[in-house]
């Protein structure tokens, strides 16, 4: 793998669409958590967030008040999961010590929420961890993960209310709603969402509306995987536009599977991949070289997910 800034982070659908509270710095804290989670890992094994890595990421002083705040909330934020047979009720966290002179903040999985984290060979959900640590807003931070669940069929289908469920806009025991009003609604959340969104991340999207009566009742999100498949942050200088512009001209992959390969491997071991394929494509054994890279790459990383692909265009 590259930095921690590289990763990519998986999760169940479930955990995508359920409803729960959480600050920004606390998402932030368990994306950094999730980044590290292998399928390997012991059940009983903790996990570290080193501040100075948090803090580098968002290229920003993060508040050591905040931190300890966030670990201490963590700890009884709950997870509404539905399941087949009812409502799972969960804390992600079963323990969160903050270590103050190392600077790391130590967390344990609840075990009951390892099935929705390890191991997933369908209906998961996969973003970047650092397009997910850039956005500022905790809804909007929220809707990067659940609109990328739909990036491969281009759609995104909800009802207002479950949507504000989602987001804890509406308190399932009261029934009391933030934002009742929406066209409120609409500029703090969506709107900031979607402008950054599109400056911060690998999609862009619009949204459409559907009313009973004269009410906003569901939503359509048409979201698109920018062609490029960078996010404004992945254009900066620091980002190898020369290994990019071989892997989508020379190995005739797209752009965001390109984004995928670098974000998730090693430079050295791009280039050594690369070597091998093309002197494999040099002897003849390759027909389409696309094809064959965007396997070879896949066959490295058991859920990189850019051998197989469909797109949707929506008018």
């Amino acid at each position: 793998m590259r930095s921690v800034k590289n990763k990519l982070i998986k999760q169940s659908n479930a955990i995508t669409e359920a409803r729960y509270e959480m600050s920004a710095t606390e998402m932030n804290v368990v994306f950094m958590l999730l980044s590290q989670l292998d399928h390997h890992d012991d059940p009983l094994k903790t996990y570290m967030v080193k501040v100075k890595d948090l803090q580098s990421l968002l290229d920003s002083e993060v508040k050591y008040s905040h931190l300890k705040d966030a670990t201490y909330n963590l700890r009884s934020r709950t997870y509404e999961i539905k399941e087949k047979d009812g409502l799972l009720q969960i804390g992600l966290i079963s323990s969160a010590k903050y270590h103050v002179n190392k600077g790391t903040i130590e967390l344990s999985l609840d075990p009951k929420i390892r099935p929705y984290l390890f191991d997933l060979k369908k209906s998961f959900t996969t973003f970047q961890l650092f397009m997910a640590l850039a956005v500022k807003s905790k809804y909007s931070k929220r809707l990067y993960q659940m609109l990328s669940q739909y990036k491969d069929t281009g759609a995104m289908y909800i009802s207002v209310d479950e949507l504000k469920l989602r987001l804890s806009l509406i308190d399932s025991k009261t029934g009391i709603e933030r934002y009742k009003d929406f066209n409120l609604f609409k500029r703090r959340v969506l709107d900031v969402a979607k402008e950054e969104l599109n400056e911060m991340t690998d999609i862009t999207f619009d949204y459409k509306e559907k009313k009973t009566g004269r009410k906003v009742t569901h939503l359509r999100f048409d979201i698109l995987v920018k062609k490029d498949g960078m996010s404004n942050l992945m254009k900066a200088p620091a980002f190898d536009q020369e290994l990019f512009t071989r892997l989508t001209k020379d190995f005739s992959l797209s752009g965001w599977q390109a984004e995928k390969i670098l974000i998730n491997f090693e430079e050295k071991d791009v280039r050594k991949k690369l070597r091998e394929i093309f002197l494999l494509h040099q002897d003849g054994n390759i027909r389409n070289i696309g094809a064959y890279t965007a396997q070879a790459f896949e066959l490295m990383s058991d859920g990189l997910g850019i051998f197989k692909r469909i797109d949707s265009n929506f008018s």
